[in-house]
């Protein structure tokens, strides 16, 4: 795949980690998350209170609820994963009332690949080719001129 995407999946996983790097491992070109992280400068996740189902058990079945990367350790993550042109992308002017506390909670975070193919997730071993390979260049500039940023390759 030339581009993976995450939309409000990390803050239901105990350990987004591997959901991340999984993803990331995949992507030919970049990847894209909208998750909730926190602001913490440590290397970190932290966790919203477990989370109880309606008309289920009395007690909490899991601890995946409003799971938070912090965004140090998304950066680690994905520059571990050869990510690290990242660029947080702001959500859109406009939006309807009942969706900006949900925008408010998430942000956006878009990263391309970085001419190194070694990643921690395949153990260190070169990734394999993937089709399309010969259009970074050209996808690389069109998001550096959308974003407007000099992007580095």
């Amino acid at each position: 795949m030339d581009v993976t995407l995450s939309v409000a999946v990390t803050c239901h996983l105990v350990d987004p980690i591997h959901h991340l790097t999984y993803l990331c491992e995949r992507a030919a070109k970049a990847v894209f998350f909208w998750c909730p992280v926190s602001d913490q400068d440590a290397l970190s996740l932290t966790y919203g209170p477990p989370a109880k189902y309606p008309n289920a058990l009395d007690w909490p079945v899991g601890f995946d609820n409003d799971v938070r990367v912090s965004i140090p350790l998304l950066r680690l993550t994905l520059a571990q994963c050869g990510f690290e042109d990242i660029h947080e992308i702001q959500p859109p002017e406009g939006l309807p009332d009942k969706w900006k506390k949900w925008h408010r909670l998430h942000r956006g975070y878009i990263a391309l690949r970085t001419a190194r193919v070694k990643t921690a997730y395949s153990g260190g071993r070169i990734r394999r080719r993937l089709p399309g390979d010969a259009m970074f260049p050209r996808v690389h500039a069109w998001l550096s001129r959308v974003l407007g940023v000099k992007g580095r390759r």
